[in-house]
């Protein structure tokens, strides 16, 4: 028999789930702006120890979506967000991954403007979903769509340019490679907050 367990709040967990994203993006920020390639192995630790937060709440949410029967939006609506906003986590982890695993020595100079507008894009989502308790009133929640999708689409036009400028410099092949890859999975933390808007447009389409 399913029952709902009435102590358990959906909306507080995106709540919960939001900070969790601004920890994370938080912390690459500080990454790239003041990196030193010494403390990677730290940097690399402490993103690790936000994801695996990240992870166990979603699991901890998971288990209780499991054994609802009412649910205050649709149950593959709420994993459909939980995932999206898991996959922004996780590509922000992915960017000091690689940061690691190539070895980068030094900074991308472009990299300090890809960083902020990516922290700037989680700020939003941060402040987005928690606004989905509210989705039956969207207007707020609309407007900050909306400026997650215009930073991704800033994030497009940074990122075309830096590839563009990188491959303009032909004196070292494995520090261009090694970017682009880097410099990709930037362009991927940006994507990844652009579907979390776009999981949110269509709960917010399917219950107007």
């Amino acid at each position: 028999m399913f029952k709902r367990d009435k102590g358990y709040d959906y909306f507080d967990y995106f709540v919960r789930f939001g900070a969790h994203i601004l920890d994370a993006a938080a912390h690459m920020y500080a990454v790239v702006t003041n990196y030193d390639y010494a403390k990677i192995e730290q940097y690399k630790a402490e993103m690790h120890r936000i994801e695996n937060q990240a992870d166990a709440d979603k699991h901890a949410m998971t288990e209780k979506l499991l054994h609802e029967f009412i649910t205050p939006i649709e149950r593959e609506d709420i994993m459909a967000l939980a995932h999206q906003a898991d996959e922004v986590v996780d590509a922000l982890d992915e960017v000091i991954l690689r940061l690691y695993m190539y070895r980068a020595e030094t900074m991308h100079a472009g990299a300090e403007d890809f960083a902020k507008l990516i922290l700037d894009c989680c700020e939003q989502v941060a402040q987005t979903l928690p606004l989905m308790r509210d989705f039956k009133k969207p207007m707020l929640l609309r407007q900050h769509i909306v400026k997650i999708n215009t930073l991704e689409s800033d994030g497009d036009v940074l990122y075309t340019a830096l590839t563009r400028e990188l491959f303009s410099k032909k004196d070292d092949p494995l520090y261009n490679i090694v970017w682009m890859r880097i410099l990709s999975t930037m362009e991927s933390c940006l994507d990844a907050c652009e579907h979390v808007a776009d999981v949110m447009e269509n709960i917010i389409l399917k219950n107007s």
